[in-house]
């Protein structure tokens, strides 16, 4: 629900802005699934664009239009 408000407040209030952007991490794929579900889609992938723990992981760019 909140990722829904805050895509609505982009969308009533932000005039002018016509893309929202946002990263997501390669492992977390609950996030991913949730982004898509409400119209992000991925654009870019940097392989092992993220260091966690000790281990290299995907970095996930992801964007909707508004």
């Amino acid at each position: 629900l909140l990722l829904k408000e805050c895509i609505r407040e982009a969308k009533e209030k932000l005039i002018g802005v016509t893309i929202l952007h946002l990263s997501a991490y390669g492992p977390n794929v609950v996030a991913q699934n949730l982004y898509k579900k409400v119209g992000f889609i991925e654009h870019s992938r940097l392989p092992k664009g993220v260091y966690y723990k000790g281990e290299y992981h995907d970095h996930i760019g992801m964007h909707m239009h508004l």
